[in-house]
C-alpha cells in the first residue's frame, strides 16, 4: 500500500492544524487563567487598601486605649475571612484551569 505525496501532505496538514487548535486552546486558557488571578489581585488590592484607609481614620477617632484594642480586635476576623475567600478564589481559578486543560490532554 503506498501514501501518495497528496494523501501525505493532506494528513500532515491535519495533523498540523489538529495540534494548533489544540495548542491555542491551551493557552488560550492559560490566559484566562492568568486574567482571573489578575483580576482578583486587583480587586483584592484595591479592597486591602480601602480596609487600610478605613482602619486608619478609625485610629485617628478612637478616644482611648480601649476603643482602640476594640478596633484592633475587631479588625481581624473580617481579615481572616478576606484571607480565606481569596484562597477559594485562587483555588477554584486553579481546579478550573486544571479541569480545562486535562480536557484538552485527554
Amino acid at each position: 500500500m503506498s501514501v501518495s505525496p497528496e494523501q501525505f501532505v493532506a494528513t500532515s496538514k491535519a495533523n498540523v492544524e489538529a495540534g494548533l487548535k489544540t495548542a491555542t486552546s491551551f493557552v488560550t486558557t492559560l490566559f484566562t487563567a492568568v486574567e482571573r488571578v489578575a483580576s482578583l489581585n486587583l480587586a483584592t488590592a484595591r479592597s486591602a487598601f480601602d480596609d487600610s484607609l478605613a482602619f486608619s481614620k478609625a485610629v485617628l477617632a478612637a478616644k482611648d486605649p480601649q476603643a482602640l484594642a476594640a478596633l484592633q480586635l475587631g479588625a481581624i476576623t473580617p481579615a481572616v475571612e478576606k484571607s480565606v475567600a481569596y484562597g477559594r478564589s485562587l483555588s477554584d481559578i486553579g481546579g478550573d484551569t486544571q479541569e480545562e486543560l486535562t480536557k484538552l490532554v485527554e
